[in-house]
């Protein structure tokens, strides 16, 4: 195996930032070094950073590496300094996180409440893709309490073509509840919760063994983007229909909320002149009030991102846009993943400019709104940050907040060989 390296460039080297733009919205350069790190992973393969979670003071990084044109999944540990920690795993990496040769699209990394981590996946060693599940201790040995050896593959009975997933959390009583979206042979789709014990069993007292429906059945393509669980210990999920955004709420007992939207379900458009077009949410976070963030963007050309502010009743806060999600302008597009609170009931939102991806225009996005839903003018350039890491498309996939004032973005940046690297980027917020 060639040598293991972790590599750290230089914000100064590739990174412009104006004074007015660096006195409101800076870097934090005790994070790697001068505020950004590249992961290489084991032989330079080509990698982009899909999830990250904090397991103690541990940075966790879920990252797709590709070998011989198949994708796998690769895990790093970080200190909170963001540096290799080199205790963690095999020098700092887990390169085989569900098995040897086992070729998977991660999705998610989440920190168990008691200790270690856990990791969602999408098998695509398989004629029939379904999810995948590993959880791991805090140092990066598999914990074979959990599944088979700590690994758990999720082959959902009824006909499909694949299920597909796309998030999950650890609920307060160490349950583990998964956003899948399944696909039939028509290329239909559907969204489903599934819930698995604390053992990763499917949860037998979670609706049809362990697997609910979203009841849609007059939308033929429906997608979960994912779940949270509030401080309540209500449920809320998210996602899409061709045409609109969705927002789920369900009780402590699984069943649908009917004091929230119609019957437990909200749906969103947003106004584009004198026309609506549908969104897709992509990140949905609870505020301290009970009410919830939402991020997205729309789900037409040209594509805008989406924020905005849901009361507990499932309607659109009135006090933030007047009623209405927030369209970022960008002149090539840009889509929000990540969300939280910001200072006095305000948010901020991560993602990336150019959808569809341009060369030159694609970059780390970053915008902070105020509590009525205007871009802060205190923030970056009228409420927004761009950073361009590498000549080439640099896509943002995911984000974490360390603390309420610093915001880790990670994804890949393309050099003009369109060769993956992974990146992270810390900024305060």
């Amino acid at each position: 195996m060639e040598s293991i390296h972790f590599q750290v460039l230089f914000v100064s080297q590739i990174m412009t930032l104006d004074n007015s733009a660096a006195r409101s919205c800076k870097i934090d350069k005790a994070f790697g070094d001068q505020g950004k790190v590249e992961i290489v992973f084991p032989g330079g393969v080509e990698s982009g950073v899909h999830g990250l979670a904090i397991s103690q003071s541990r940075l966790i990084v879920v990252a797709q590496y590709r070998v011989g044109g198949r994708p796998y999944v690769g895990l790093a540990g970080l200190t909170a300094e963001g540096q290799l920690d080199v205790s963690f795993g095999d020098g700092g990496f887990i390169m085989a996180p569900f098995g040897q040769g086992v070729s998977a699209v991660p999705v998610e990394v989440v920190a168990c409440a008691d200790d270690g981590f856990i990791v969602l996946a999408e098998d695509r060693s398989q004629a029939v893709n379904h999810p995948l599940l590993a959880r791991y201790k805090h140092d990066g040995s598999l914990d074979t309490c959990f599944g088979e050896g700590g690994i758990v593959r999720l082959k959902l009975k009824g006909p499909t073509a694949y299920d597909e997933p796309y998030g999950l959390i650890q609920q307060q009583d160490g349950k583990i509840l998964i956003a899948v979206t399944r696909f039939d042979e028509q290329a239909e789709s559907c969204g489903l919760l599934v819930r698995v014990t604390a053992c990763g069993a499917l949860d037998d007292c979670f609706h049809d063994g362990g697997v609910w429906q979203l009841p849609l059945r007059d939308e033929p393509h429906v997608w979960l983007e994912g779940v949270t669980e509030l401080a309540d210990g209500r449920i809320v999920a998210w996602g899409a229909t061709d045409g609109e955004g969705l927002v789920v709420r369900m009780g402590r007992d699984g069943m649908l909320d009917p004091t929230f939207g119609t019957g437990g379900i909200s749906r969103v458009t947003a106004p584009r002149g004198k026309n609506r077009v549908g969104v897709e949410f992509y990140d949905v976070i609870e505020r301290v009030n009970g009410s919830l963030i939402l991020c997205g963007s729309t789900d037409r050309l040209p594509y805008a991102a989406v924020t905005g502010h849901m009361n507990a009743d499932g309607g659109l806060d009135p006090a933030f846009n007047g009623g209405e999600v927030h369209l970022t302008p960008a002149a090539s597009g840009a889509r929000w993943v990540h969300c939280q609170p910001g200072g006095e009931s305000g948010s901020v939102a991560a993602g990336l400019t150019g959808i569809p991806y341009d060369a030159k225009e694609t970059e780390f996005f970053v915008g902070r709104f105020q509590a009525d839903g205007v871009l802060d003018p205190k923030f970056g350039d009228g409420g927004l940050k761009r950073t361009n890491i590498e000549a080439g498309a640099d896509v943002a996939r995911c984000a974490l907040a360390p603390d309420s004032q610093r915001l880790i973005l990670g994804g890949t940046a393309n050099t003009d060989h369109a060769v993956g690297k992974s990146y992270l980027v810390c900024y305060f917020v």
